[in-house]
């Protein structure tokens, strides 16, 4: 929604947003410590777990993208942009929370994410914030432009289909074993799996992003658009792997090295072409 302009009015609508991410910590943290009997303020302050750090700030950060599609909004009036934003918000939260317990199951399958979060694993809680952004891109690009709630609820279905797709892939592609990796808390590989769902996020999201007009044609320019970019993500990381780490492999500094200088590195090419992707290709 384009908000009416003023002070007070911004003030409003910054309120209310930082009462919805305040909520998202708050769900979040009592669905992650719920069992354990501990607190997040012990876990983050006193133990400076960044696992939980990191699946907590994705959770949030995935909620703000997402508000930031329904902000694009024409506005129809304070009280109906305030109530818009509110029922948005908490539609979005909920279908975060409900992908990232599909993503749990199907990303990081060898192991309880959750006690692996508790116990500090980072690279767990890398690969969560990643699917946590990239969900929130995906969001942010289901629910912007004209369209219904039907609609947006399912290109969003869709974008985490496309999600778990392309990480399947990457594990299938990969000559190490990604879940036994993660399991033994690879920090490197949860970087690099991270990056690139955050990578295939922002590919996803300019997909599905835009105006509904028919399922049909929606459908068909969505499967197009997000196997073409899938298909560039993959071929230009291969060549960025080369290109960039000339004397050793991406899976040597990853499996053997642990090194997350390389990694983040590549990363940083990997997604800033998926942002070229985005205005040149998508």
């Amino acid at each position: 929604m384009t908000f009416p302009k003023g002070d007070l009015t911004n003030l409003l609508f910054l309120l209310l947003a930082f009462g919805l991410l305040w909520l998202a910590y708050g769900l979040g943290g009592w669905l992650l410590v719920r069992k354990s009997g501990r607190t997040v303020n012990r876990l983050i302050t006193e133990q400076d777990n960044l696992a939980v750090g990191c699946r907590l700030m994705g959770l949030i950060l995935g909620l703000a993208l997402g508000l930031a599609g329904v902000m694009s909004y024409p506005s129809r009036g304070l009280t109906a942009d305030l109530a818009g934003l509110a029922s948005s918000g908490l539609l979005m939260l909920a279908l975060l929370l409900l992908a990232w317990l599909v993503n749990d199951r199907l990303l990081v399958r060898s192991v309880d994410n959750t006690s692996e979060v508790l116990q500090g694993n980072l690279a767990v809680g890398l690969v969560e914030l990643g699917s946590f952004v990239a969900s929130g891109l995906i969001l942010k690009g289901a629910f912007s432009g004209s369209g219904t709630l039907l609609s947006g609820v399912a290109f969003f279905a869709l974008g985490q289909v496309s999600l778990v797709v392309f990480f399947l892939l990457m594990e299938w592609l990969s000559p190490y074993n990604d879940q036994g990796e993660l399991a033994k808390g690879n920090t490197a590989l949860g970087l690099h799996l991270a990056g690139m769902l955050v990578s295939v996020g922002l590919v996803v999201a300019a997909s599905v992003a835009g105006d509904f007009t028919y399922w049909t044609r929606d459908l068909g320019e969505f499967a197009y658009a997000v196997g073409k970019g899938m298909f560039l993500l993959l071929l230009l990381g291969w060549l960025t792997d080369r290109a960039f780490l000339r004397h050793t492999t991406m899976a040597r500094e990853i499996a053997g090295q642990r090194n997350c200088a390389a990694v983040l590195l590549c990363l940083g090419v990997k997604l800033s072409l998926a942002v070229i992707i985005i205005f040149t290709v998508i």
